[in-house]
């Protein structure tokens, strides 16, 4: 049985995944009390003996199991593409993509957006993991970025 969560429970749960996993992975994770810039993680990590804070959106979905899908938002008014954001989509434990901002930039420029112009990202696995674009484009692979948590180290 699937319980309907609302919106704010169903992201905590993304969140709280995001730093069981960073936090195995050797991240220090802070949590966001506020999140009103699109900002849900800041992560900490020294790199060739330089401290790094990488900032963290993380969305989360369920299967979608009638239309064979994940579906993410992303909200139009707090998304500031930088160097230093990432967005971390969790599908589950062992399945969470880790987009640079300034790539999910050029990617949203190819997905379907809503009257707000909030974008609507719908995530499938066919032959690989994709991100479907609007009518008529080509969908986006996102393979490269699954599970690739290295690039939040550099």
């Amino acid at each position: 049985m699937r319980i309907n969560l609302n919106p704010k429970r169903k992201g905590k749960i993304g969140e709280l995944i995001a730093i069981r996993k960073l936090t195995e992975l050797g991240f220090d994770v802070y949590d966001n009390i506020v999140d009103d810039k699109g900002i849900d993680l800041i992560i900490r990590n020294e790199y060739k003996g330089k401290v790094k804070h990488k900032d963290i959106q993380v969305k989360y979905s369920r299967f979608y199991e009638k239309f064979d899908l994940y579906w993410f938002g992303v909200n139009k008014s707090t998304f500031q593409p930088n160097e230093k954001l990432y967005f971390l989509f969790v599908i589950d434990e062992n399945k969470i993509f880790i987009i640079p901002s300034l790539d999910l930039s050029r990617i949203l420029e190819r997905v379907r957006a809503d009257k707000k112009g909030n974008w609507k990202i719908t995530v499938k696995l066919i032959d690989n993991w994709v991100i479907k674009s609007k009518r008529g484009k080509q969908d986006i692979n996102i393979d490269k970025y699954l599970n690739n948590f290295s690039q939040l180290k550099k």
